[in-house]
């Protein structure tokens, strides 16, 4: 869908306004006898579902930071909670959004005035979702990869911290598994 609107049109001035909007609707339709279609028996999260965008992000449903162990707290399927240091399963993998933004569009300006002219565009996308790293900076030579404001301050150290954003820095390698996998809290807006 484009508008354009002619603002100002005279002998020297000019203005012009346009913009559009896009959707990509990007979804499966079929599949192969199944609902989801997963790489390998091994495989937890589903390379393509069908009603789901092929680049849907998949993850856990968090439910924040356990002040016990520091250590994330994940939603199941069935409601129960599920310990960081348990091996996900694929029932408990959700939808968590669009890896590509299904709206995008453009707003364009053009302005003349005489032989001199003017032409601005915007492009925007909106509705996509990005998984981001909680990883920590631990030497120089990452600082520039994952400098978060406020983290130190936001950080489980010891029991009973609580309303901490990020885990414990001090994991045990059986909580590796959960940490690898996005995550309602490792994933935002674009």
């Amino acid at each position: 869908m484009s508008a354009s609107l002619k603002v100002l049109d005279t002998s020297d001035w000019r203005l012009s306004l346009r913009g559009s909007l896009a959707y990509n609707r990007n979804k499966v339709v079929d599949l192969y006898y199944a609902d989801r279609l997963y790489a390998s028996e091994e495989a937890i999260i589903p390379d393509y579902e069908i009603g789901k965008s092929y680049d849907m992000i998949y993850g856990l449903k968090s439910l924040g930071i356990n002040p016990i162990t520091g250590l994330p707290v994940f939603q199941g399927a069935d409601g129960r909670e599920i310990p960081a240091t348990e091996n996900p399963s694929k029932e408990n993998i959700v939808a968590l959004g669009h890896a590509t933004p299904p709206y995008s569009g453009i707003f364009n300006l053009s302005f003349s005035y005489r032989d001199f002219d003017l032409d601005m565009d915007f492009y925007y996308v909106f509705g996509g979702v990005k998984s981001y790293s909680y990883s920590y900076v631990r030497s120089s030579d990452d600082a520039n990869k994952n400098a978060i404001k406020g983290q130190l301050q936001n950080m489980w150290f010891e029991k009973g911290d609580e309303g901490k954003t990020y885990h414990s820095p001090f994991y045990s390698s059986s909580a590796i598994a959960s940490l690898d996998y996005p995550n309602t809290e490792t994933v935002g807006k674009e």
